[in-house]
C-alpha cells in the first residue's frame, strides 16, 4: 500500500486543512476545479444512446451498449455529452473509467437503472489498474426499478470531480455516492471534490471509506441516513509472526506499506508487550524486508519506535483503510418525509464520523453545516451529528433545527470488519471499546431539539459556547452519560 500524498496546495493543520494563503480565501486546490473539457467531446446519440426510457414503468430503450462505447470513446479521449431533458435508462451497470460527461445544470439530463438483479451500481468500479481522472458535470443519476440500490460505487479514484444529482424511491436501500476500496485490490482514492443534490439516498448519501483529500458540498432533501458518512474500514487481515531475538523489527514478505500506513491490532500471543487489542499502530518502514511500529503517525514519521522487544508469537492486525484531509464545505440537509429503509434500524446520524469499522480518521474540518431533522421515527432515534471513535475533531460552524438528540459524541464498539475472505475479523474478547478523545464542539446553534442538544457518551468532549433553545418539555442543553 502506497504512502498517500495531498494535493501540494493544502497545509494540514493541528485542526483541518486550510488553504496556503489565507487572505484569498476563494483559492480552492487543483481537484475542486473542473479539469479541462478533452479536444473532442461526442454526443451520447451518435453512439446509438436514445433518451427516451420512463422512470415510473422503466419502459423504454437499453442503452447498455451505448454506455459500453462511451467507455471505449473514452479510451481514445473523447468525451460525452447527454441531450437536455432527456432520460436514459440502462440495465447493466456502467463501469468507472476515465471519464468527461456532461450534462445540463439546469435541465439535467437522467440516467436510471433499472436491474434485474441485486448488487449492481449505476456506476461501478473499474477492473483498470492505473488510477482514473473522473468528471461529471450537469447529469441525475436516478434509482429505480426492481432493484434500487446504488448509485455511484467507485476506487482508484486520482481525481473525481462531481457536480450531480442523486435521486431515488422512498425507502430504497442502497446509498448514493461511496468512494471505498474494493476485495481483493483494496485501492485507495484521492483528491475528490463531490457537489451533490441528493434526495432519499437510503443508507448513504455521501461516503468515504478509504480516501485522502476531499472536499463535499451537499443538499439533500428526505435523507434517512449518512447524508455525509466518514467511516473508513479495514482492507483485511494480517499474520505477524514476532520474535524476541529480532530487536522489534518485523520481517514481511512481499512488503507493501510506507512509513505513516495504520495498522488495527486485534489479538495475539500473551506475550504483547506494549500492544493493545482494537488500538492502531503505524508503520515505520525500516527497508525492503522489515518494519517497525509506532504508536501515532507523527511517532512514525519522526522514527520514534515502538519498544517490541517483550512481544513474541503469532499477533492478528487488520490493513487500515484513511479517510483524511476532508473539507465539508457545505452540508444544507432537511428531512421532512423521509421513508425508512426495510434493512437499518436506526438513523446513526445525517453526518457520522466513526472509526468503528476499523480504519484510521484524520484531519477533517468543517466550514458550514445546517441540519432539519423535522422527521420522528416511531423505532430508532434522530441523530444529526454522530461522532463515534475518533480523535482531535473539532465541530463548529454548525446550526441544527430538531432531532432527537443534535450532536452526539461517543465511545463506542469495533463491528463489521471482513477480512480478505469475507469473513469476520475477530478482536480479542470478540469486541473491542474505541474511544473518542479531544473532540470540541464550538459555538453551536441548536433549536427544538427533542431530547439534548449536545449529548456525551464517555469523556472524549468538550463543550464551548454555543445557542440552545428549545421548547420540547424536558430536553437539555448537555447531557452527559
Amino acid at each position: 500500500m502506497k504512502r498517500r500524498e495531498f494535493v501540494s496546495s493544502l497545509i494540514i493543520g493541528c485542526c483541518g486543512v486550510s488553504i496556503i494563503d489565507k487572505s484569498e480565501a476563494d483559492i480552492l486546490p487543483d481537484f475542486a476545479i473542473p479539469p479541462p473539457q478533452p479536444h473532442h467531446v461526442i454526443d451520447f446519440e451518435a453512439l446509438g444512446g436514445v433518451g427516451d426510457g420512463d422512470l415510473s414503468t422503466g419502459r423504454g430503450t437499453d442503452n447498455a451498449s451505448a454506455f459500453a462505447r462511451a467507455e471505449a470513446m473514452a479510451q481514445q479521449g473523447y468525451g460525452v455529452k447527454f441531450k437536455s431533458k432527456s432520460c436514459y435508462k440502462t440495465t447493466k451497470q456502467i463501469n468507472v473509467h476515465n471519464m468527461y460527461w456532461i450534462g445540463d445544470e439546469i435541465s439535467s439530463p437522467i440516467i436510471f437503472s433499472w436491474f434485474s438483479e441485486k448488487g449492481q451500481k449505476i456506476i461501478g468500479r473499474s477492473n483498470q489498474k492505473s488510477q482514473l481522472s473522473v468528471c461529471i458535470i450537469g447529469l441525475t443519476f436516478h434509482r429505480c426499478g426492481p432493484f434500487a440500490e446504488h448509485g455511484i460505487v467507485v476506487d482508484n479514484i486520482d481525481r473525481l470531480y462531481l457536480d450531480i444529482a442523486v435521486t431515488s424511491e422512498p425507502g430504497s436501500q442502497g446509498g448514493a455516492i461511496g468512494i471505498s476500496p474494493f476485495f481483493p485490490e483494496n485501492r485507495h482514492s484521492r483528491n475528490c471534490f463531490i457537489k451533490a443534490r441528493i434526495t432519499n439516498s437510503g443508507d448513504y448519501g455521501v461516503q468515504f471509506g478509504s480516501v485522502s483529500g476531499a472536499i463535499v458540498d451537499v443538499t439533500a432533501n428526505d435523507c434517512y441516513r449518512e447524508v455525509i458518512g466518514i467511516e473508513p474500514i479495514v482492507f483485511g487481515s494480517l499474520l505477524i509472526k514476532f520474535h524476541r531475538a529480532s530487536n522489534g523489527k518485523i520481517f514481511l514478505p512481499n512488503l507493501e506499506f510506507s512509513t505513516g500506513d495504520p495498522i488495527l491490532y486485534c489479538r495475539g500471543s500473551v506475550s504483547r508487550g506494549p500492544l493493545k487489542p482494537g488500538n492502531h499502530y503505524f508503520i515505520i518502514r525500516n527497508d525492503d524486508s522489515s518494519v517497525s511500529l509506532a504508536d501515532s503517525r507523527l511517532s512514525a514519521i519522526n522514527g520514534s519506535r515502538l519498544n517490541l522487544e517483550d512481544v513474541d508469537g503469532e499477533h492478528y492486525f487488520a490493513r487500515a483503510g484513511v479517510v483524511e484531509h476532508v473539507v465539508i464545505r457545505n452540508a444544507s440537509i432537511v428531512d421532512n418525509y423521509a421513508k425508512k429503509p426495510t434493512m437499518y434500524a436506526n438513523t446513526k446520524g445525517y453526518i457520522v464520523i466513526t472509526g468503528n469499522s476499523g480504519g484510521y480518521v484524520e484531519d477533517i474540518n468543517i466550514e458550514k453545516i445546517y441540519i432539519e431533522g423535522n422527521q420522528r421515527y416511531p423505532t430508532g432515534k434522530s441523530f444529526g451529528i454522530y461522532v463515534e471513535g475518533v480523535s482531535d475533531l473539532l465541530l463548529d460552524n454548525i446550526k441544527i433545527n430538531g432531532c432527537d438528540d443534535a450532536i452526539v459524541v461517543s465511545d463506542g464498539w469495533l463491528n463489521g470488519m471482513f477480512d480478505e475472505h469475507g469473513k469476520p475479523i475477530h478482536v480479542e474478547n470478540g469486541y473491542a471499546k474505541i474511544l473518542s478523545k479531544n473532540v470540541s464542539v464550538v459555538s453551536p446553534d441548536l433549536v427544538n431539539f427533542r431530547e439534548s442538544g449536545v449529548l456525551f457518551r464517555g469523556g472524549g468532549g468538550s463543550l464551548h459556547g454555543g445557542r440552545f433553545n428549545s421548547i420540547v418539555k424536558y430536553s437539555k442543553a448537555l447531557v452527559r452519560e
